[in-house]
């Protein structure tokens, strides 16, 4: 089974990049990327106070997501707001009609593209 989480920046958001199936197997790997992602985003520069994280979860390449993904998702979303952060989401069709049927379409900012994402994140936080 493969598997991977591939960390990158974009544009002041870190992007974790999930290739594979993301389910109870793999799930605590997942959980443990966005914790430390989480984490080395709240150390901040000293000037100021932490940056509010910004978490972009590709999930493009995610081929199944079982309930205990869906689990570390909205974990992931429940600790980048209490930090004030945002979280978007970059979706293929499949794992988008999922988030619909569940209805977590309407609470999660969902997009084709890493930059459609970011876009439906912004516009929740500004709208």
């Amino acid at each position: 089974m493969l598997f991977e989480v591939v960390e990158d920046r974009l544009e002041g958001w870190t992007v974790l990049t999930v290739i594979g199936e993301l389910d109870l197997g793999v799930a605590p790997r997942l959980r443990h990327a966005v914790l430390r992602a989480l984490n080395d985003a709240g150390r901040g520069d000293g000037a100021g106070g932490d940056p509010a994280p910004r978490l972009l979860l590709d999930l493009r390449e995610v081929d199944l997501i079982d309930s205990s993904g869906l689990g570390i998702i909205m974990g992931a979303l429940r600790r980048v707001r209490a930090a004030d952060g945002e979280l978007a989401i970059a979706v293929s069709e499949p794992a988008r009609a999922l988030f619909e049927l569940t209805r977590l379409d309407h609470i999660l900012a969902l997009g084709a593209t890493l930059t459609d994402a970011i876009a439906a994140a912004d516009g929740d936080a500004h709208g």
